[in-house]
């Protein structure tokens, strides 16, 4: 569950998409994500249950026939700016699952 500004959804926007070929570590992709606002509605905000300040980094590796994926996250601080209380314990929740 989303913001409803985010009529349902968590809004992010893609930082950097990178493919690599390491001699050691075969195939890399490394994908960089930041909390966003919904492109389709003006002045709405981030809208993501971060702040526009965390950024998200999945990195995939394989090695032959072997896959390995890891996330590192950073600024990982709630967004509570304007939200309704709801959607603030929603947020909370989510975020203490994880």
């Amino acid at each position: 569950p989303g913001l409803k500004v985010g009529k349902g959804f968590n809004w992010l926007r893609v930082e950097l998409l990178q493919k690599n070929t390491e001699p050691y570590y075969g195939e890399i992709i490394a994908m960089s994500l930041r909390a966003g606002n919904n492109p389709s509605t003006k002045d709405a905000g981030i809208v993501h249950f971060f702040d526009g300040e965390a950024t998200s980094t999945f990195i995939i590796i394989r090695m032959g026939k072997t896959l390995y994926a890891s996330y590192y996250g950073t600024n990982e601080i709630a967004n509570t700016a304007n939200i309704a209380l709801l959607d603030k314990v929603t947020y909370y929740l989510v975020i203490a699952l994880f």
